[in-house]
């Protein structure tokens, strides 16, 4: 391995820079940082760490800011993969120009940076959870708020609406959630919970309905960003289309779910951050069956 920098100093356990920059590079086998810190920075401003090579740095130890104002950013080039597997608490950016990097534990990105992965690069999300960040660059094209999946992590790119009343500000700045404030065709608080804006035509995101070995089938595609505490989401059955819910009336499960009679809910599909939501139901032994969607929104 090797360090170098414009005033960098190598310790046994913590690495810290006063400088602008600093390269550490393995280029065979794997490179371990420990030490509480493992890496952080010394004088203020932003200084970069630069992870290099084709062997392997695993870094075990926190990644961290320094005094007030020092701040420190991640580069990792090279082929090799980096790996941080600390609660690390740093502030700026993370940017991933060449190989992998691996990150094991969520909530350790700061919620207003930026990620950048570069084409020839992967990042790898190794746990469960999610991780808020503010912006997201992939082959230099910003991508839309939203969720992102990588590996069995995601990140939650932007600052997404607080509830439906945060959304309906932009919107439906006027009316109720039963109302159709953009005029597409579709009420306020099924749009909120479909994914749609004001700007958009949303008629093609309403559910459909199929039968199928005589079962009544609905389906739809639910934005997670929506799974928020604030609306309520069923599916009504009814054997007219004057009587709501002349019938049975089935809640919408924020989680996975699998049921047969009922609603099933698989997590990131079509794409990450969506929900396919299906109600399956026998047919029988009504002569004829319809169903909708109920989003109910306090306004």
């Amino acid at each position: 391995m090797w360090l170098s920098g414009p005033c960098g100093s190598f310790g046994s356990d913590t690495l810290s820079s006063g400088g602008c920059w600093w390269v550490l590079e393995s280029d065979a086998g794997t490179l371990t940082l420990a030490g509480a810190p493992a890496l952080t920075v010394a004088n203020t401003g932003t200084r970069t760490a630069v992870f290099k090579g084709s062997g392997n740095i695993d870094v075990t130890g926190v990644v961290q800011d320094g005094v007030a104002g020092a701040i420190l950013r991640l580069q990792k080039e090279g082929s090799g993969t980096a790996t941080l597997s600390a609660a690390n608490t740093y502030t700026s950016d993370t940017n991933v120009v060449d190989g992998s990097l691996v990150i094991t534990q969520d909530d350790v990105l700061a919620d207003a940076s930026t990620v950048t992965l570069a084409s020839n690069s992967s990042l790898n999300l190794t746990h469960s959870g999610t991780d808020q960040v503010g912006a997201l660059i992939i082959s230099n094209n910003t991508q839309p708020d939203g969720f992102y999946t990588f590996g069995t992590g995601k990140l939650r790119v932007g600052n997404p609406p607080a509830g439906y009343a945060d959304w309906a500000t932009t919107h439906a700045p006027s009316g109720n959630p039963n109302d159709d404030f953009d005029g597409d065709g579709v009420s306020n608080a099924v749009e909120y919970v479909l994914g749609g804006t004001k700007d958009t035509q949303d008629m093609n995101k309403l559910p459909t309905l199929a039968t199928s070995g005589g079962n009544l089938v609905l389906t739809f595609v639910r934005d997670q960003l929506s799974i928020d505490g604030s609306t309520t989401v069923q599916i009504q059955v009814g054997t007219n289309l004057i009587d709501w819910p002349l019938g049975s009336t089935y809640n919408v499960p924020d989680a996975a779910a699998t049921a047969s009679p009922g609603v099933s809910v698989i997590k990131d599909s079509p794409t990450s951050g969506k929900d396919t939501v299906i109600l399956s139901i026998s047919q029988a032994p009504d002569s004829q069956k319809f169903a909708r969607l109920k989003v109910t929104a306090a306004p």
